[in-house]
């Protein structure tokens, strides 16, 4: 196997991981048990997945950004939110989003923007599919992991307490 190619299957598996894993992240690590992980584990695959896309220019000797309206306009969002950064009164939240969460800032906006852009150039249509059949398939187990809190009985407060409650 040569370097593009395994390249190409090691930033496709990162991309199952955003879809399958993310979702299911929790930790009683931090004050925010579910957002706070998932940002920590979307930024680490996003840096990879840049990273990767960075090696594969490189081996291959040639850069190829895609450019077309939604791409222009994601760019221009976040050259309007960085300059939003700049000129705000608390650069915290503006880089890191809301405290407790750390999703909704300067840095997420990149780490978004990075994501769709390494997909675009590394996904083709047959991959985008698994990766949302992927995506449907996590949905679906979160959904039903969650429906039995509505009902007062949360598997996660089982997990951390031993108890099968919601409080």
């Amino acid at each position: 196997m040569n370097k593009s190619a395994l390249l190409d299957k090691i930033i496709y598996y990162i991309f199952l991981a955003l879809a399958t894993i993310t979702p299911l992240i929790f930790t009683t690590q931090t004050s925010e048990l579910y957002e706070v992980p998932k940002m920590y584990f979307v930024y680490t695959l996003a840096l990879l997945l840049l990273t990767l896309t960075a090696i594969k220019f490189i081996t291959q000797k040639q850069i190829k950004i895609p450019t077309n309206f939604v791409v222009n306009t994601f760019a221009l969002f976040l050259i309007i939110q960085a300059v939003s950064t700049i000129t705000s009164t608390d650069k915290y939240t503006s880089i890191y989003g809301y405290p407790t969460r750390l999703n909704g800032g300067l840095l997420s906006q990149l780490a978004y923007f990075v994501i769709f852009i390494t997909a675009l150039i590394n996904l083709n249509l047959e991959k985008a599919k698994k990766i949302l059949e992927a995506a449907v398939f996590s949905a679906v187990a979160v959904a039903l992991w969650g429906i039995p809190s509505y009902f007062g009985h949360d598997p996660t407060c089982f997990l951390l307490t031993g108890k099968f409650t919601s409080s």
